[in-house]
């Protein structure tokens, strides 16, 4: 990912007021973004083929019958989507829960209060310096492979010309 390449990002919440308003203020504030937003969890693992860099997920999605939690969506991510890294929102202050999600895998926990928001744009904004190192890394690490490979074929390439001498 280069930096102005978009991220793709997945906003999961059930509170559709809070979910549209994220939105609009991550569209506002943080360029080269392509959002997509879910109203289930359930409907952001249908879409997990997408590939997404980022989902940011809310810990307390509806309690309908057949719709899980944040919990699950997020070890369901981890297994379908390892790639994905996973922000939870939620407006539980519960220590065992923080860390239970954290320890499932989930990049940061963000308490959904006044600060939410920024906080997402400020993660956005710190995971996108991260994945443009990383793949600066890789592309030298794959550079690097290819020059050694160049130079083995040209000293065998030398060899065979000597030899066929």
């Amino acid at each position: 990912m280069n930096i102005k390449s978009n991220m793709r990002v997945f906003l999961v919440d059930d509170d559709r007021l809070f979910l549209r308003s994220l939105s609009h203020y991550l569209q506002q504030s943080v360029s080269h973004l392509e959002i997509r937003e879910f109203y289930s969890g359930e409907e952001c693992l249908e879409s997990l083929h997408l590939n997404p860099q980022l989902i940011i997920l809310d810990y307390q999605l509806s309690e309908k019958p057949g719709h899980r939690n944040g919990l699950s969506i997020l070890k369901s991510i981890r297994n379908r989507s390892p790639r994905s890294r996973t922000i939870i929102l939620s407006s539980s202050k519960d220590m065992k829960l923080r860390k239970a999600l954290l320890g499932n895998a989930a990049l940061a926990f963000i308490p959904k209060n006044e600060s939410a928001f920024e906080l997402c744009h400020q993660a956005i904004v710190a995971l996108r310096s991260s994945l443009v190192s990383e793949d600066m890394l890789t592309g030298n690490r794959d550079k690097r492979a290819l020059l050694f490979l160049l130079i083995g074929l040209v000293v065998t390439l030398f060899l065979f010309l000597l030899v066929g001498k």
